[in-house]
């Protein structure tokens, strides 16, 4: 597999798919909205952006090779922030692949994506809870089965099949729910530390795969997950 050219691939699938579709959206929030996608040659993927939008939107997105390079390995896919996603938040129905992480990283990187155009990428809090009800949206409305979709037919064009490669090891959740326990207006807690500041939350909604909650102190915040990534007991954080 050629590294390189996945990750051209992964700046294909992310401007035509995510940011062409949205550029007017964009320039709506901020008129020197832009984007522009590059390969880099080491382990970073990020979003590069002015702090202070106001001054401009500038973005360069940066997918590195060796980002894939590591994520090609079985041992290393399951440690990577977007391999956590897949598989506690119930990404791609948790399945631990090649594609689904990768699919996964343009999901997040482009979210980034989001959060700087709507001004709420703030120093020292970058995957907070607006950050998460962002992906979930992506998830939800299909489109980030559409990015899988493309990224995979993309890249068997050069022979390169990302479904081949699995975790050799799944992230351990020795006490995870199940849907046929949760029940709606039942107390919850966040397992993720990031998101222990809005513990307990209420069900509102109890969904074919994922659970609907809202904060029990600030009913206006509300996330949508798996039952993995909640805990009956503040005990079991």
């Amino acid at each position: 597999m050629n590294p390189a050219v996945v990750a051209k691939i992964m700046c294909s699938v992310t401007d035509d798919l995510l940011w062409k579709p949205r550029v007017g959206w964009a320039k709506k929030q901020n008129p020197t909205a832009a984007l522009r996608l590059r390969v880099g040659s080491g382990m970073k993927t990020y979003v590069r952006h002015k702090m202070d939008t106001s001054k401009g939107a500038q973005m360069v997105l940066t997918y590195g090779t060796e980002m894939i390079v590591s994520k090609s390995d079985k041992a290393c896919l399951s440690l990577w922030t977007t391999g956590r996603e897949v598989s506690q938040r119930g990404y791609y129905n948790g399945e631990l692949s090649l594609l689904n992480v990768l699919a996964q990283t343009i999901v997040h990187e482009f979210g980034h994506v989001v959060q700087i155009i709507l001004g709420r990428r703030y120093k020292g809090s970058v995957h907070n809870a607006e950050f998460y009800q962002i992906l979930d949206r992506i998830h939800s409305s299909g489109e980030a089965e559409k990015i899988r979709n493309e990224l995979n037919e993309r890249c068997l064009a050069f022979n390169i099949d990302l479904s081949q490669v699995e975790a050799s090891h799944s992230i351990p959740d020795d006490d995870a729910l199940s849907l046929s326990e949760i029940r709606t207006n039942e107390r919850l807690w966040f397992k993720a530390p990031k998101l222990h500041a809005h513990n307990p939350v209420l069900v509102t909604k109890v969904l074919r795969k994922r659970i609907a909650v809202k904060s029990e102190y600030n009913p206006k915040l509300m996330w949508t997950g798996p039952p993995t990534a909640f805990s009956k007991s503040p005990t079991g954080l």
